[in-house]
């Protein structure tokens, strides 16, 4: 066919000059579009605002936080939802996990309108410069457009920390388990605005509080009050050994949803050196752990270190913990029953009464641990036995602070839980939904079935990788069937002829009522000659071992082997399960 380059050549330039003008045609609109937009009455004049309360603004205190959002155009504003986003330092009052607050606004924002949201937020304290800013964001159509508007606003919040104070007066040096002083001098801003609660933590090694000037609202925590130069003083001790230094800390925090944010902190260093007189409190066999219905014995020494006599020394050891069998207790001491407390003193004697320079002794406290765990519910569990042992001696060392000699030591051990297994055999076991078949008694040379029961006891503590087993006797083979009241199931292991059961973890209470785990499996035994006129052997002793989560130990249980006695199978007669030909 004939080519006709010149008219092929001018279609290819209309064609490109078509795409030209689509494409200026295109920017136009959007221009057009987004100056309208931009100009148009229905964006102009709308504007969203944080309100902050007046006067300063410190942390822990709680403010109303207003948002606003202002209508000054033409148009009336619709499906309005209004947002303001939280820093670190800024929470949501009830709520301190939201990382926003989204409200939808029930009526619409009339031409000239104002609308406000107040939030309820408290202020964190330990937040840096960034951690300060809110966020708001409002967005929203109008009736000429269904396009969403928005509009945003961020602000500062401004946190002042003048006006707290804390100062911490401690001695530099302090004789392990001697009891001393610790001053504390705090102050806090005046401030009629609601806030959170303030404490005093006092944070340092195996630290106990003796006594103190104000009531502790819990261990080592007091809640503080307004106004400057108010005091805290504290009669302290450090159960822990001598080391070169350690730092003692106080803090003033605020509590908000279970945690502690810290305003203020100081801390003092300390040198923890070796005691004037020595105490110790230890098991004769110390170890990690301690069994039910272990025999204790505690030994509680005594050293005189200082170069002066110590007259009429008094020694107190309170024990304390559930598991203590008192009613086994034997000591040379005064055992009183109602506060758990042997006491020796210097009236009885005569060792205690002058201790001279570098002389030492001991006295012992025999006691058992409870055989049985208490089993009121599934939050008995992880008992911890503590001895808690004293000595004072109203001699007054020189250079010294305390108007007496006194040290303290303490022992605490934990109490291992128990796993035990209980293993029965029926032939006639209707309720467990398995059914036997052979005869009974059971005759040589032919097969009879019978159901083993596995039944888990635990106690004391939570436990892990629980397995229970036993092997089969001769002439008994595993059936296959199995059921159960946990994930796992028995099965048999070929190569070791035991029946397995892996059942892994199991919780205090497994061996309460209506919560114990259970196996069922199903045996079959043919009987051979030599059982003529005997019990068969059914299974040999079952054995149960599993890992304390609590001590980190072993635990093993076993129960007895089964025979063809079936002494747990009411429907079977004395010697009915001997084997007959």
């Amino acid at each position: 066919m004939k080519q006709f380059p010149s008219l092929n050549m001018r279609l290819s330039q209309s064609g490109s000059l078509n795409r030209v003008v689509a494409v200026v045609f295109a920017l136009v609109v959007v221009l057009l579009l987004g100056g309208y937009f931009y100009f148009n009455p229905s964006n102009r004049g709308v504007s969203v605002d944080i309100n902050l309360p007046q006067g300063n603004i410190y942390p822990g205190e709680i403010l109303d936080v207003d948002v606003s959002i202002s209508n000054n155009s033409k148009s009336q504003l619709q499906n309005t939802r209004l947002t303001l986003n939280f820093p670190k330092g800024i929470k949501l009052l009830d709520n301190k996990d939201r990382v926003n607050e989204v409200r939808e606004l029930k009526d619409e924002v009339g031409a000239g309108a104002l609308v406000k949201e107040t939030y309820k937020v408290v202020i964190l304290p330990g937040g840096g410069p960034e951690d300060y800013t809110l966020e708001a964001k409002a967005n929203y159509s109008t009736e000429s457009f269904s396009n969403d508007f928005e509009r945003r606003q961020s602000k500062k919040v401004d946190v002042k920390t003048d006006g707290f104070k804390l100062e911490m007066t401690a001695p530099e040096n302090v004789s392990t388990g001697e009891s001393f002083p610790i001053e504390v001098t705090y102050g806090l801003p005046e401030s009629e605005r609601e806030s959170l609660g303030k404490f005093l933590v006092l944070e340092g090694p195996a630290l106990r509080v003796l006594n103190a000037n104000m009531e502790q609202v819990s261990e080592n925590r007091w809640l503080l009050e307004k106004g400057n130069d108010q005091k805290i003083n504290t009669t302290v001790v450090m159960d822990t050994k001598p080391s070169d230094v350690f730092f003692l800390k106080g803090k003033v925090v605020v509590e908000f949803g279970g945690e502690d944010y810290v305003i203020f902190e100081k801390q003092s260093e300390v040198t923890l050196v070796g005691s004037s007189l020595a105490l110790s409190v230890d098991l004769a066999d110390p170890k990690g752990f301690v069994s039910p219905g272990e025999q204790l014995t505690y030994k509680v020494s005594y050293k005189n270190n200082t170069g002066i006599e110590l007259k009429d020394a008094l020694l107190r050891v309170e024990l304390v913990g559930d598991m203590f069998d008192f009613s086994s207790i034997q000591t040379s001491g005064t055992f009183d029953s109602l506060s758990r407390t042997v006491t020796w003193n210097s009236s009885r004697f005569g060792e205690l009464r002058e201790l001279a320079k570098g002389e030492e002794g001991s006295f012992n406290v025999d006691i058992k641990v409870k055989p049985n765990f208490p089993t009121n519910g599934v939050s008995d569990k992880n008992f911890t036995l503590k001895a808690k042992g004293s000595i004072e001696s109203p001699t007054v060392i020189q250079g010294t602070n305390t108007d007496r000699t006194s040290n303290f030591a303490n022992s605490e051990v934990n109490v291992s839980g128990n796993i035990a297994v209980d293993t029965r055999a029926y032939f006639r076991d209707a309720t467990s939904g398995i059914l036997n078949e052979g005869p009974f008694p059971p005759k040589v040379g032919q097969a009879t079935e019978y159901t083993v029961h596995w039944n888990l006891a635990n106690a004391g503590t939570d436990v892990d990788e629980v397995t229970v087993r036993a092997h089969l006797e001769n002439g008994v083979s595993f059936t296959g069937e199995v059921k159960g009241t946990t994930n796992t199931l028995p099965t048999l292991d070929a190569s070791s002829n035991e029946v397995v059961w892996t059942v892994g973890a199991v919780s205090v209470g497994g061996g309460m009522s209506g919560n114990r785990p259970e196996a069922i499996f199903q045996v079959s035994l043919t009987p051979g000659v030599g059982l003529l006129g005997q019990f068969a052997p059914l299974l040999g002793i079952t054995s149960v071992s599993a890992k304390d989560v609590f001590t980190d130990v072993s635990l093993l249980g076993t129960d007895s082997a089964l025979t063809t006695k079936l002494v747990d199978d009411s429907t079977v007669g004395l010697n009915q399960g001997k084997v007959i030909q």
